[in-house]
């Protein structure tokens, strides 16, 4: 078993604040534009870039603001003395891997600064935490009777069906998912499969770094059995952070999380097979036990060291491509709306680029600012 990463994957927060009036209107002006254009549209506050959605969000949020794809979202309210609480904030898993959460929390305390936000020692309301732990092991086979969980914890299981039979059973299992959120949870699943996917690009970055790291072969992964990568999953909601942990804030969080993620692995457990019908006296597995030691031991600590460089790149080119894709579809639904058949279809790519170019002329803005706003919004992705 080779452990490739361990680190936060999940950060969501409440804060005791409010925005100025000043803020509110200028959101509301970015608010109504970006639902005139159908888009959310970008602003620039103390240094810092937001991109402002056209709709609220659930739980009385007025905005939803986007601080861009190595950070996160952010809803805030309009000020209310009856509501306190007038700003939340979901942390991406990208800046949580790539940083660590200690970036991550100063990260936030700047974007704060940027939106003239004071937060009290005891305005911090932490909501849900997640954690992740990759490993590598081929002979690990997930099978959910393997578990052993508290009789109050809800199980279920997501099967491949087009697999290979495993231990006796139809299908492959591919995902395990133990207990019940907005409480405790803990899902062990085929991380390599889901980010090929999902396209999730800095995963590989991050393994194929840990692999070198400790002189491991780099993975081939046009081989899913040699480079099967399974991730489990600790997450804890304000249910269980503050009625089980009394976890609130930064303090408790540093102090409290890894004894309440003890109880969990404790709770839910992954134990040998054998002979024995009572379940509770199987072994517990040994990959179970690393798991637990990283816990234990390594909980808030950051080894992940990526070329961001080479990354924002390889963004750049997967989101070129999407783009590229994108057109090409669109273009074949145009050429069937005009009644254009496979043989015609050269002629019609061929005349295209003169119809584009109309259409873009006759736009009531000018080019110049369309492609401003378009660097702008993608702008993390052009630094490279």
């Amino acid at each position: 078993m080779i452990i490739l990463h361990s680190g936060f994957d999940g950060l969501d927060i409440s804060f005791r604040s409010a925005i100025s009036p000043e803020l509110v209107a200028r959101l509301e002006s970015a608010k109504n534009e970006a639902e005139a254009v159908k888009q959310s549209v970008g602003i620039d506050l103390n240094g810092a870039r937001f991109e402002v959605g056209p709709s609220g969000g659930i739980g009385g949020y007025a905005f939803v603001l986007d601080a861009g794809r190595c950070r996160g979202i952010w809803t805030i309210k309009k000020p209310n003395a009856k509501d306190p609480w007038g700003l939340a904030y979901s942390s991406r898993a990208r800046p949580l891997a790539m940083k660590g959460i200690d970036y991550v929390r100063e990260d936030i305390d700047m974007m704060l600064d940027a939106l003239g936000c004071a937060v009290p020692n005891d305005g911090v309301s932490i909501r849900r935490v997640d954690y992740a732990i990759d490993f590598h092991d081929p002979s690990f086979v997930l099978d959910p009777y393997d578990f052993v969980t508290h009789s109050q914890t809800k199980s279920s299981t997501y099967l491949e069906l087009s697999d290979a039979r495993v231990n006796g059973r139809s299908g492959r299992v591919s995902s395990a998912t133990f207990g019940k959120m907005p409480g405790r949870q803990v899902i062990v699943y085929d991380k390599r499969e889901e980010a090929l996917a999902k396209n999730k690009l800095d995963w590989f970055f991050i393994w194929d770094e840990a692999m070198e790291r400790l002189g491991q072969p780099a993975f081939d992964y046009s081989d899913p059995a040699g480079s099967r990568v399974w991730r489990t999953e600790f997450r804890l909601a304000k249910r269980a952070l503050r009625d089980r942990a009394r976890i609130k804030g930064w303090a408790s969080l540093y102090s409290s999380l890894a004894g309440e993620l003890q109880k969990l692995t404790q709770d839910i457990e992954l134990r040998v097979p054998s002979e024995t019908a009572d379940r509770t006296d199987w072994t517990v597995h040994a990959n179970w036990e690393v798991l637990r030691d990283v816990l234990s031991n390594e909980l808030f600590e950051h080894e992940v060291e990526i070329d961001e460089v080479a990354l924002t790149a390889e963004d750049l080119r997967y989101k070129q491509n999407e783009f590229l894709k994108l057109t090409a579809g669109h273009a074949i639904t145009f050429a069937a709306l005009e009644g254009v058949t496979a043989s015609d279809i050269d002629a019609f790519l061929e005349d295209l680029p003169w119809r584009l170019q109309a259409c873009v002329e006759q736009s009531p803005r000018s080019i110049a600012d369309r492609l401003r706003d378009a660097k702008k919004k993608y702008g993390a992705l052009l630094s490279t």
